[in-house]
């Protein structure tokens, strides 16, 4: 089984076996709990309780045939469709949010975000249209972010390729570099440049600048995320990025 599709699922609420589960049922179709236990590689009574689960979650349905309960899964358009809502809902009440957000307070504002998903939230978060119009400068280690995250590429190309934001990004010089850089070169947008430096800054770690926002990963062993929000903060890692920056070979 895909356990690249069930990584994804489990972002969607879905737990790990759910997602197995849900993954089976689209590739045999209609079928009985022990056909999709069997596909899912898991127990027929564990697989009872999660079809239960996806049933409650509107992603299964069933129904009886010559005396067989057999299940269906939703098409893949549902889950789209549902978490398309709920993020239409968050945005209706972002404004009133952002009242209630202290944005007075001269001290920065610094997040912390643990593990995968918190790391995939700051990507998520570069995402147009949140930063329709920004600058954004990323610089890195390529070869941990494609190791960890590889399935987060074709989103930052996403980013990329996205004309009205304006994005510097810097690299080091590292073996995966050719493959990566024969890409981006592809992407059909202006307002993007690429460079890399030959000093090594970068080891385990990917720093990303936006919106007077400075967040700065950690890809090695344990996984997570600070964003510090100081226009102070941002101003001084630009400084450094720039001064990295007019070093760094043009590509």
């Amino acid at each position: 089984m895909n356990t690249e599709l069930t990584k994804i699922l489990t972002y969607f609420n879905l737990s790990e076996k759910e997602a197995r589960v849900y993954l089976a049922g689209l590739q045999v179709g209609q079928a009985t709990v022990y056909e999709i236990a069997k596909a899912a590689q898991l127990k027929r009574p564990t697989a009872y309780v999660l079809v239960e689960s996806l049933i409650e979650k509107g992603l299964m349905t069933t129904e009886t045939k010559n005396k067989k309960n057999l299940c269906s899964p939703a098409p893949p358009r549902r889950l789209l469709d549902t978490w398309r809502g709920r993020l239409e809902s968050l945005e209706a009440i972002t404004p009133e949010l952002n009242t209630l957000f202290q944005t007075g307070s001269a001290k920065p504002k610094v997040v912390i975000l643990e593990g995968e998903r918190g790391v995939d939230a700051i990507y998520n978060e570069l995402s147009p249209p949140d930063t329709k119009g920004e600058e954004i400068i990323a610089f890195g280690s390529l070869t941990t972010i494609a190791e960890k995250f590889a399935y987060r590429l074709p989103v930052w190309q996403k980013i990329v390729n996205h004309k009205r934001n304006r994005v510097r990004e810097l690299i080091d010089n590292e073996p995966l570099n050719q493959e990566y850089i024969t890409d981006m070169k592809k992407i059909d947008n202006p307002r993007y440049q690429l460079r890399v430096t030959d000093f090594g800054l970068f080891g385990g770690a990917d720093i990303l600048l936006y919106k007077n926002k400075t967040a700065i990963l950690s890809l090695k062993r344990e996984l997570f995320a600070a964003v510090i929000e100081s226009p102070d903060i941002y101003q001084s890692f630009k400084l450094m990025f720039d001064l990295a920056w007019q070093k760094a070979k043009k590509i």
